[in-house]
């Protein structure tokens, strides 16, 4: 199992794995309103550490192989899902609002 910090390194690494967007431009964000991180993230995990992972490299190239298969449709529901989750985080203000959803 991943756990804290590990978990959002990892997630960095698929988002820049996947955008192409440089490590040092990716920020912190709530994982609440983050279809990556909410979604996205759980499911490509699952895929990709179906296979030992030798290093970074291999990480990325099973990162890709994976992003390549994903049913494009689960990103779709996740955004669709991230647009309910911000008109709760906009009803309680910006505090906790998991139980609204």
């Amino acid at each position: 199992m991943i756990e804290g910090s590990e978990k959002s390194a990892q997630a960095g690494v698929l988002a820049c794995a996947i955008t192409g967007i440089d490590d040092n431009t990716v920020h912190a964000q709530s994982p609440d309103l983050n279809p990556v991180d909410y979604k996205i993230w759980s499911i490509m995990q699952e895929r990709v550490y179906k296979t030992r992972i030798r290093d970074v490299a291999h990480l990325q190239e099973r990162l890709r192989e994976e992003w390549a298969a994903f049913n494009h449709g689960i990103i779709e529901r996740a955004v669709q899902q991230w647009r309910i989750r911000l008109r709760a985080c906009i009803r309680a203000e910006g505090g906790h609002f998991e139980y609204q959803l």
